[in-house]
C-alpha cells in the first residue's frame, strides 16, 4: 500500500510549474509547496519514468532538471527538489526523452537554417549513472554525452529508444537508417546497421535480455508515391530479432507485412512481446470515404505466423480506425473502429494456436476515439474527446468479460489519464486548443462521479507523478460487481423519471375519464353552480333587530350566533423540498374558500346580534352552515381520494423500476449466456474447422498417395514397355545376324562352287 493517500501532478500554466496533491480520502486538491516550486514561466516539462525528477524548459536559463530525494523509507513523499543546469543545452528545447530507468534525458529542438549542421539532438546522462538504470534521484548532475543532428525535425518524432534494460539503443538517422548503441554510451561508434532503409517509425518489444539473445525490434517502411501522390511501392512492418554471440550483434528477419498504403505508423506490441499491431494512417484517404485521412489496421506475429489486415472485417460503417490499445498484463486489445459513431470491439490473441479473434462488443454505435487502461487493466475507459461532446463510458473487467459500471460527461476534454491507483481518473481542458473553462478535473471510475477540479485561466499541461504499479490496491471483483449492479437500477430511474412531451389534457384522455367516473358514480360532480340565486326575503322582526343591534357593535364582536360552526383550521401545508401536485392545490384553495365563506357569514351574523331561535334567519343560517360543511367534507374526500392516487401512482413507478431494474439484470444476465454460448459456439465452429481441416489433410494425403501408386504404375508399364522395346531390338538384331550369316555363308558356297569348277590346264 502506499504510504500517502495523496496523489502528486503537476500543472502548467501561464505564471508557473506548479505541483498539486489529490487526496484519495477527502477529494481535496491542494498545491504542494515543495521548494523550488513553483518555477516561473516553464515551456515544456515531463516527469521522469521513477517519479522522482521533473525536466523542464526555462525561457531565460534554459533546460533543467528538478530531482528529488528520497524522503521515506518508501522514497514516495515529495520533498525540497534539488535544480541541475543542462550546461550548453540550447534554450529553444521543445520536448523532453527519458530513457526506462531514468538514467538519461533527451533533449529536442527544432534545425537550424536549412544547411546547417548544427546539432539539435542531445542526451544527458546523470553524473555517477555508470551502468544502465541508475536512476533519476538522490541528487546528481548531469553531463552531456552525445549530441546528433538531425534536420526538418518533428516536435513529437522519436528519433532514440532504448531496451527496456537501457543496454542497447537504437537511433533513427536522417537518411532513415537504424544504428544500434550501446545503451551505456551513445557518443561510441553504432555497433551495427540494420539493412533496412528508409524507416519511418520503430519500437521495441518490452522483453528482457536472455542468454544469446538481445532484443527484438520492429520497423516501418513508408509506401512510395509519385509526384501525383499515387502509390507505386507498398509500406512495410518488419519484425528484427537482434541477437550477440562471439562475432557480435546479429540481425535477422522474423516477420514482414505488407501494406497497401501508409505513411506514418504507430507500432504497438502487446505485454509479452509476442505480436505487434500497425496502425498504418495517410494525409488523404485513397477510397475518399473520409476527409481526414485512411489507416489500416495490421496485425502481425513475431514469427510470422499470422499477418492479418483487421480494417479488411469492416462492417457497414467503414475501416476508419479510431483508436486502439492493448490490455496492459493480457493477450487481448480494444479497438473503435468505424465512421462516427463507431463500434467498440474486444479482440482476443491466442498463442497456443496462432489465432486473432474479434470476442465481444463493448458498444455497439458511440461517439468514442479514445482507449485508455488502468494500470492494472481492472477498469477500462472509452471517451470521446477533440471535436466530440466529451462522452465517457467505464468497464469493469469481470470474470474475463468487461461490465459497463458507470458513464460520465468531461466537456472540451484535450487529455486524459489515469491516476496511479488505478481508481480515480484525470480529464484536462488546455489551451491553446481551448481559450475558456481551462482546469482539471478528477473522476471516480466505478460511481462516475467528479470528486474534484480546480480551475485556471490558462493551462497547458499536466501529467501525474508515475508510482510503482505495486504500490496501491488493485479494485476487487465484488467492487466491480457492485458498480455494475448500481449502474443498472441507476439506468432504470433514470428511463423511469424521464420527462416526456407535454400533451393538453383532451390528448391525454384525461377528461372523457372523469366523465365517465362521475356518470358511473365514482366521482362526485363538482360544484360549481354559477346561476344566480333568488333573493331571500328578510322578516321585519329580523330586520330592527338587526337595525338594534347595530347600535352596539362592542358588545356585538364578543357574541356569535348560537347556529354558525367554529371556523375551520386551514389545510396543511404540502412537505418542504416538494410542491403539491395541482389537483391538491386547487382542493386546499377550495376548501380555504369554504371556510373563509362560513367564518364570514358566522362574523355577519354577530355584528347583528345573532338570530332569534326559530326565526328565518337562523334556519337560513343553519342551513348554510350546513352547506359549507358539507362542501368540507367533500373537499377533504377529494383531497384523500387525489392523496391516495398518487401514492397508488408512486407504488406504481416503483414497481416499474424494479420492475426494470430485474429486466436489466435479467437482460445482463441473457446478454452474459449469450456471449458464453457465441464463445461455445466459437470453439465449436473451430473444432470443426480443425475437424475439417484434418479431414482435408487427410484427403490431401490420400489424393497424394493414389497419385505417388499411379506414378508408380505408369513407371513400371514405361519399364515393361522399354524392355519389350529392348527386346524386339535384340530379336531383330539377332534375326538381322542371323541373316547376314546365312547370306556369308552362301556367299563362301557360291565361291567355293566357282573355283571347283575352274580346272589347270594339263601340261605338255
Amino acid at each position: 500500500m502506499a504510504a500517502s493517500t495523496k496523489l502528486p501532478f503537476f500543472v502548467r500554466d501561464k505564471e508557473a510549474l506548479k505541483v498539486f496533491g489529490f487526496d484519495t480520502a477527502s477529494y481535496e486538491l491542494d498545491e504542494k509547496k515543495a521548494a523550488p516550486f513553483p518555477l516561473p514561466t516553464p515551456k515544456a516539462a515531463h516527469w521522469s519514468p521513477d517519479g522522482l525528477a521533473v525536466a523542464m524548459v526555462d525561457p531565460a536559463q534554459g533546460p533543467q532538471v528538478a530531482t528529488f530525494e528520497k524522503s521515506n523509507s518508501t522514497g514516495r513523499e515529495l520533498s525540497t527538489a534539488t535544480l541541475h543546469s543542462l550546461p550548453g543545452a540550447p534554450k529553444t528545447v521543445q520536448g523532453f526523452l527519458w530513457s526506462p530507468l531514468s538514467s538519461a534525458v533527451v533533449t529536442t529542438a527544432p534545425s537550424g537554417p536549412k544547411g546547417s549542421q548544427e546539432h539539435n539532438v542531445h542526451v544527458w546522462r546523470r553524473a555517477g549513472a555508470g551502468a544502465p538504470g541508475d536512476g533519476s534521484g538522490n541528487g546528481g548532475s548531469y553531463e552531456l554525452q552525445a549530441s546528433f543532428c538531425h534536420p526538418k525535425l518533428e516536435k513529437d518524432k522519436k528519433v532514440l529508444q532504448w531496451t527496456v534494460d537501457e543496454n542497447l539503443c537504437a537511433r533513427l538517422t536522417p537518411e532513415g537508417r537504424i544504428h544500434l548503441l550501446d545503451g551505456a554510451d551513445l557518443s561510441g561508434a553504432p555497433l551495427m546497421e540494420l539493412k533496412v532503409t528508409g524507416v519511418q517509425s520503430f519500437e521495441f518489444a518490452p522483453l528482457n535480455p536472455k542468454v544469446g539473445f538481445q532484443a527484438r525490434l520492429a520497423v516501418f517502411v513508408p509506401d512510395t508515391r509519385d509526384d501525383m501522390q499515387r502509390v507505386i511501392g507498398q509500406a512495410e512492418v518488419t519484425i528484427v530479432e537482434l541477437t550477440a554471440n562471439a562475432s557480435g550483434l546479429q540481425a535477422t528477419p522474423s516477420a514482414k507485412a505488407s501494406v497497401a498504403s501508409g505513411q506514418v505508423a504507430d507500432l504497438l506490441w502487446n505485454h509479452s512481446g509476442t505480436c505487434l499491431l500497425g496502425h498504418c494512417q495517410t494525409e488523404v484517404d485513397e477510397s475518399g470515404q473520409s476527409y481526414y485521412g485512411g489507416s489500416r489496421l495490421i496485425f502481425l506475429s513475431q514469427g510470422g505466423e499470422v499477418k492479418k489486415d483487421l480494417t479488411d472485417e469492416a462492417g457497414s460503417n467503414g475501416t476508419s480506425v479510431q483508436a486502439v490499445a492493448w490490455h496492459p498484463n493480457r493477450d487481448e486489445f480494444v479497438l473503435i473502429q468505424g465512421f462516427q459513431p463507431a463500434a467498440a470491439n474486444l479482440w482476443v490473441w491466442d498463442e497456443a494456436s496462432k489465432k486473432v479473434s474479434n470476442r465481444t462488443c463493448l458498444l455497439e454505435k458511440a461517439h468514442r476515439n479514445t482507449i485508455r487502461f488502468n494500470p492494472y487493466g481492472s477498469l477500462l475507459m472509452l471517451g470521446g474527446f477533440g471535436n466530440l461532446a466529451g462522452g465517457v463510458d467505464f468497464f469493469g473487467r469481470l470474470e474475463d468479460e468487461y461490465v459497463h459500471v458507470s458513464s460520465a460527461t468531461a466537456n472540451c476534454t484535450v487529455t486524459a489519464e489515469w491516476a496511479p491507483d488505478g481508481r480515480h481518473f484525470l480529464t484536462a481542458v488546455l489551451a491553446p486548443r481551448m481559450r475558456v473553462d481551462n482546469g482539471v478535473h478528477v473522476w471516480q471510475a466505478l460511481t462516475g462521479i467528479k470528486v474534484a477540479e480546480h480551475d485556471f485561466e490558462e493551462l497547458y499541461d499536466t501529467q501525474w507523478r508515475p508510482e510503482p504499479v505495486g504500490g496501491f490496491r488493485d479494485v476487487l471483483p465484488e467492487e466491480i460487481a457492485a458498480a455494475t449492479q448500481a449502474d443498472v437500477i441507476g439506468a432504470a430511474e433514470f428511463a423511469s423519471n424521464k420527462k416526456s412531451a407535454y400533451r393538453p389534457p383532451k390528448a391525454r384522455g384525461e377528461t372523457a375519464n372523469m366523465v365517465a367516473a362521475m356518470m358511473r358514480g365514482e366521482v362526485a360532480a363538482p360544484d360549481d353552480d354559477r346561476r344566480r340565486k333568488p333573493r331571500q326575503q328578510k322578516a321585519r322582526g329580523d330586520e330592527e333587530q338587526g337595525a338594534e343591534g347595530e347600535e352596539h357593535p362592542a358588545d356585538d364582536q364578543h357574541r356569535q350566533p348560537p347556529s354558525a360552526p367554529p371556523p375551520a383550521s386551514p389545510p396543511p401545508p404540502p412537505p418542504q423540498g416538494r410542491s403539491a401536485p395541482p389537483q391538491q392545490e386547487e382542493l386546499a384553495r377550495r376548501e380555504a374558500q369554504a371556510n373563509a365563506a362560513v367564518t364570514a357569514a358566522a362574523q355577519q351574523a354577530a355584528s347583528r346580534g345573532g338570530y332569534p331561535a326559530g326565526s328565518a334567519g337562523a334556519a337560513a343560517a343553519q342551513q348554510q352552515a350546513a352547506q359549507q360543511q358539507a362542501i368540507q367534507q367533500q373537499a377533504a374526500q377529494q383531497v384523500a381520494q387525489q392523496q391516495a392516487q398518487q401514492q397508488a401512482v408512486q407504488q406504481q413507478a416503483q414497481q416499474q423500476a424494479q420492475q426494470q431494474a430485474q429486466q436489466q439484470l435479467l437482460l445482463l444476465q441473457k446478454q452474459q449466456q449469450a456471449a458464453l454460448q457465441k464463445q461455445q459456439q466459437q470453439q465449436q465452429q473451430l473444432q470443426q474447422q480443425q475437424l475439417q481441416q484434418q479431414a482435408a489433410q487427410q484427403q490431401q494425403q490420400a489424393l497424394l498417395q493414389q497419385q505417388k501408386q499411379q506414378a508408380a504404375q505408369q513407371q513400371l508399364i514405361l519399364q515393361k514397355a522399354e524392355q519389350a522395346r529392348q527386346q524386339s531390338q535384340a530379336q531383330q538384331q539377332a534375326q538381322q545376324q542371323a541373316q547376314a550369316q546365312a547370306r556369308a555363308q552362301e556367299q563362301a558356297q557360291h565361291g567355293a562352287q566357282a573355283h571347283g569348277n575352274k580346272q589347270p590346264c594339263p601340261t605338255t
